[in-house]
């Protein structure tokens, strides 16, 4: 948003509405004000009565339609709260049944601006986020209840661990197309989707994305919306593609390299003599894909370094992991040794490490030359340059 002129007054109103944060306003309440519905509305209710006044007084410095997109930012704002609040509170009561605030969320959805465009609010946005989570609760209700065949048809699965196996390997792409098609305003379901391809692009989440693309596509799109789209679509395309053939320098390795455990697999042959950096990680980890970037650019650091070796342990939770954890080494291009790991082997690996530190992923450590742990956790890749001197530390004491 654009603002002319340098109006103090406005430029301090806008400040506070475009970098409000509504979970942060939220878990500032106290229990008086957020436990009991009516109060919790009626504390958003005179909030944002308050916000109104405070915009009527700007007289300068603002245009009408600024005026306006502001006016819709604070009655989205103060509906985004409400809703965060029910969905932090649950949609079944201590009975069981379904709780007061469900209902009241689902009466909140029917009160957002069916078509805000193109232009950034970012309260606008969060609540198409909001309303996707509110349908995936609604979803994973019906589905405890035992009502699945609706969603086995709509993910083309016959079992429920096949419908549990689909969902737990895409949390982002189909299952919103899937949910948001049934919501009451096809211009808010088709800015959802634009929204999640842009975001799932940028942080790698590729699972389902070209078919997404496609579906986006055929919903008639603006110009603008399908030239962000074009390039996206041809990268993934490529993926698609190549994605079953080998790439040099990515290397897979069986299941029985874990006979003996991982510590076995430190102390082979064809690590001898190399400092090894391991990064535990998994499909499922959405921290784990944001550090691979990170690990690109360090890798290139280090690129004149010719005793280190790169191992990938991965735990996987669905049943069938093999293609999926293929393919996401192959669409993130992580040049390294690649290894599959249950959880148990897991857990036996940390144990023997160091049983204090912590399970969570990613976790990065690093081995000496004579196979022994010499730093974990180590650093994240993304932590500057910590890494990057942990590792030259280890290489200098061989």
């Amino acid at each position: 948003m654009k603002l002319e002129g340098e109006h103090v007054e406005v430029l301090e109103f806008v400040n506070v509405w475009l970098k409000k944060r509504y979970y942060q306003e939220y878990e500032s309440l106290t229990s008086e004000e957020k436990d009991d519905i009516n109060d919790f509305d009626t504390y958003c209710e005179l909030q944002e009565k308050e916000a109104y006044q405070k915009l009527k007084l700007i007289k300068e410095g603002i245009k009408t339609s600024q005026k306006e997109l502001l006016k819709s930012e604070i009655k989205n704002y103060y509906l985004l709260l409400k809703i965060s609040g029910g969905l932090e509170k649950g949609y079944i009561d201590d009975k069981g049944v379904l709780s007061e605030w469900m209902k009241r969320n689902d009466q909140m959805f029917t009160e957002i601006n069916c078509n805000n465009g193109d232009e950034y609010t970012p309260s606008y946005n969060n609540l198409l986020v909001a309303q996707f989570r509110h349908s995936q609760v609604k979803m994973e209700m019906d589905i405890m209840e035992g009502n699945t065949s609706k969603w086995f048809k709509a993910f083309e699965v016959e079992t429920f661990d096949g419908l549990v196996d689909e969902i737990t390997k895409d949390e982002h792409n189909r299952i919103l197309y899937e949910l948001g098609k049934e919501w009451d305003c096809s211009s808010r379901f088709k800015k959802a989707l634009s929204n999640t391809i842009l975001w799932s692009n940028r942080e790698g989440y590729y699972e389902n994305l070209y078919w997404l693309c496609q579906k986006y596509m055929n919903l008639e799109p603006t110009k603008e919306m399908q030239a962000k789209m074009i390039p996206i679509m041809k990268k993934l395309k490529e993926f698609e593609s190549n994605k079953d053939k080998e790439e040099k320098g990515i290397n897979f390795y069986p299941k029985k390299a874990f006979e003996k455990g991982i510590l076995s697999i430190l102390n082979e042959e064809r690590y001898q003599g190399k400092v090894l950096v391991l990064d535990m990680w998994g499909t499922w980890c959405g921290s784990c894909r944001e550090e691979f970037p990170y690990m690109k650019k360090l890798k290139k650091q280090l690129a004149k370094e010719k005793d280190i070796a790169f191992l990938y342990f991965s735990m996987e939770v669905s049943k069938n992991p093999e293609e999926h954890w293929m393919e996401t080494v192959k669409y993130f291009k992580l040049k390294g040794d690649h290894y599959l790991a249950t959880k148990d082997v897991m857990r036996q690996f940390m144990g023997e490490v160091n049983e204090f530190i912590p399970g969570e992923y990613p976790m990065y450590i690093i081995v000496n030359m004579k196979g022994e742990i010499a730093k974990v956790p180590a650093a994240y890749p993304s932590d500057g340059d910590k890494l990057v001197k942990q590792i030259k530390d280890v290489l200098m004491e061989e």
